[in-house]
This record gives C-alpha cells, sequence and structure tokens, in this order.
C-alpha cells in the first residue's frame, strides 16, 4: 500500500465513508445506488483504498501502528521477550516501510522543488 501511495505523490484514499460525505473529496454520495467498488475503481486512489488491504494483513498493520505509537510515548520494548515474533515482524516492516516512503519522498521534492514546498505546508 505504500508503494501506491508513494506513487500518487504521498496522496491516499481516506476511505469510502469520507467520499460518502457531501463535501468529502470523493463521488460515492453523487451516486447512492451504485455499488461502491464499481465507483472506486475510477479513483487514480483506488489502490491505496484502505479496504482493500486483506484482513490478515490489517491486523499486523493496526498491532504495528499501535507498537509505533507506544514507542513514540516513550515505551520501549526489550528484544526478543517483550514481543512475539509476529508483533517484532509487523514493527520492524512499519518502520522500513515508513523509511522507504520518506525516501521516495525526499525524491520526489528534489525533482520537483514546487511539490516540496506544498508537501511542507501539510505536515
Amino acid at each position: 500500500m505504500l508503494d501506491a501511495i508513494n506513487l500518487n505523490d504521498g496522496e491516499s484514499c481516506p476511505g469510502a465513508d469520507t467520499c460518502r460525505e457531501k463535501k468529502g473529496p470523493g463521488n460515492l454520495w453523487k451516486y447512492p445506488e451504485t455499488p461502491e467498488e464499481e465507483i472506486c475503481k475510477g479513483c487514480k486512489l483506488y489502490q491505496t483504498k484502505p479496504e482493500r488491504m486483506p484482513e490478515h494483513l490489517a491486523r499486523h498493520a493496526e498491532t504495528a501502528t499501535t507498537l509505533a505509537e507506544l514507542q513514540r510515548s516513550g515505551a520501549s520494548f526489550s528484544y526478543p521477550h517483550a514481543l512475539q515474533a509476529a508483533e517484532w515482524a509487523s514493527l520492524s516492516g512499519l518502520t522500513r516501510g515508513r523509511e522507504r516512503a520518506e525516501t521516495m519522498r525526499q525524491e520526489r521534492d528534489r525533482k520537483d522543488p514546487k511539490k516540496r514546498r506544498q508537501s511542507n505546508g501539510r505536515s
């Protein structure tokens, strides 16, 4: 999913619930009788849609995000006994993915300084 976000200049799907709102960024609210998937497939951000993530991966992503938030709050995890193997793998994968995303963002910014100014305003 991070690759898809990076290929869309850092943009990602806000999720179907947001696109159903009349002031939301998407078109779901315009076509209440059309199946969601049919509308979403035409969106350039479709590959980044949160609902597309398989459930088994979503659980790991949620675990990794929670652990990363705990770390940012000052928690530390003593390796290897503090977490289960799947938790370590999830956290490690998230860290590598974020590092790769940051590298790709920096490359985009070097190629297009105008977008760098725009993205710095969003942070």
